[in-house]
């Protein structure tokens, strides 16, 4: 027998796209139905409600924000959106464990339930260029004079997109994990902790950038056979690095950067 999941019909929003995508990645042997509505009636009925309804009550499978008070915020002020809500519920049994829920939580869940509540999270740098966010990416498939129906197919499209989006993320999170902990181990081991050596690329930045003396990494290409040499970064996020390579030295490569360098190899 197939489970209802209720979301609001009308225009639809990264918020409630990924919150049912991730209803239906937490139960993999459930065929559900969604039913895009504002009726009481459906909602009242349905099995899991999403983004409509103005109740939110994880007991009963209500995850719904709009209503006068909310739905709770996180420890650094953001409030919970739907997706949000779903996935403080059901973000552990989907991804494996707290850590990488809290870690995808971080990542893309804190953004898009900002987002849907119009908390800002950012400030641009330069007239007229905004980022172009996944918010953005969903809000390309509506368009003027669409019909109910055919918002409706759409939501179901984006839904199975949403649900590949959240499983990459994952598997890109605990393969992450994995790697952080080889990183710090060099990082500990160094002698030298100016300079860090790995052996495979991985997310550096987020290991390095806590501690004070590394300057540069290096890591072989994976696809090429070829080394890189990188700045590290003051923080995360920047491009303001700890130490500059030599003016002299960029965009050469080749012979070139091997005698401007002294490196023969390089």
């Amino acid at each position: 027998m197939k489970k209802i999941i209720a979301v609001h019909n009308g225009d639809f929003h990264a918020d409630d796209v990924c919150a049912v995508a991730t209803l239906v990645l937490a139960f993999p042997d459930i065929e559900f139905e969604i039913k895009r509505t504002r009726e009481m009636g459906v909602i009242d009925g349905a099995d899991f409600v999403v983004d409509v309804g103005q109740v939110y009550d994880p007991a009963r499978e209500r995850f719904d924000h709009h209503q006068a008070e909310g739905a709770g915020k996180r420890e650094n002020g953001i409030p919970f959106a739907s997706f949000g809500l779903v996935w403080k519920k059901y973000g552990e049994k989907i991804s494996g464990s707290e850590k990488i829920a809290e870690k995808i939580d971080q990542k893309m869940i804190a953004y898009i339930d900002a987002v849907d509540n119009g908390v800002s999270t950012f400030s641009t740098l330069f007239a007229q260029v905004f980022p172009y966010t996944i918010h953005n990416f969903f809000g390309s498939f509506l368009t003027f004079g669409q019909s109910s129906e055919e918002k409706n197919e759409i939501f179901i499209k984006l839904v199975n997109i949403a649900k590949d989006l959240i499983k990459r993320e994952i598997k890109n999170e605990i393969s992450a994990e994995s790697l952080k902990n080889e990183i710090e181990s060099v990082y500990k081991e160094a002698e030298r902790k100016e300079i860090i050596i790995l052996s495979r690329s991985g997310p550096w930045q987020e290991i390095l950038t806590k501690f004070s003396e590394p300057k540069f990494v290096v890591y072989p290409e994976s696809d090429n056979g070829s080394w890189r040499a990188k700045s590290v970064p003051k923080t995360i996020g920047t491009f303001e690095s700890r130490k500059q390579f030599p003016e002299s030295w960029a965009g050469l490569s080749g012979a070139e950067l091997a005698k401007a360098s002294g490196v023969s190899d390089a």
